[in-house]
């Protein structure tokens, strides 16, 4: 069961089984803020409006809709589609979106939208810029970008990993349909 209005946000347990909740979570037409529950699946849609969605720590899926809207995402395997609009998908730790549970954004727009992992540069209380390589070298936050055009599919994928902690592997991956401009559309400071 789900409910919507114009003027109020809904939270609505809509299935329960095997232990598992989750939630749906509906945004009006105004510039909503939303939280997704911990330890719960959520399914997160802003609407209207310029939203502010914040993900639990599970499997969420986190739809901007219309709109600039910010979009948090925390642990899980998300699934984020920011709608229409210039959206910006933000993480604040390597926990977010692991290299061994990557978050999906599914409808990126380059130049649009934007991807904030300034807070990753962030190791024990220092800051270690964020640089740009084609390769790892076992040096702490290095970025690889790479974009996969499906001739057959006529579709563009995009995926970014980071090395956080400089041990030559990525801890930290997003993917997303879509072309990510490693120089327009990253904020990593």
């Amino acid at each position: 069961m789900t409910f919507n209005s114009k003027n109020s946000d809904t939270n609505t347990p809509i299935s329960q089984s095997y232990g598992k909740k989750e939630y749906k979570t509906l945004g009006g037409d105004g510039n909503d803020i939303l939280c997704g529950r911990e330890e719960e699946i959520n399914y997160l849609s802003g609407g209207k409006g310029d939203d502010t969605i914040y993900g639990g720590n599970k499997f969420d899926v986190i739809a901007g809709g219309d709109g600039n809207d910010k979009i948090y995402s925390y642990g899980g395997k998300d699934t984020l589609i920011g709608g229409k609009g210039k959206d910006l998908f933000i993480y604040q730790s390597i926990n977010d979106s692991l290299y061994s549970s990557p978050d999906t954004i599914m409808d990126f727009e380059t130049g649009r939208d934007k991807i904030d992992i300034s807070a990753l540069s962030k190791i024990n209380g220092n800051t270690i810029e964020i640089k740009q390589v084609n390769c790892f070298s076992q040096h702490k936050n290095e970025l690889i970008v790479h974009c996969n055009y499906n001739e057959s599919q006529n579709l563009t994928s995009s995926y970014l990993m980071l090395d956080h902690d400089g041990d030559g592997q990525a801890d930290f991956q997003i993917n997303a349909f879509g072309i990510i401009n490693p120089e327009t559309d990253l904020i990593l400071f």
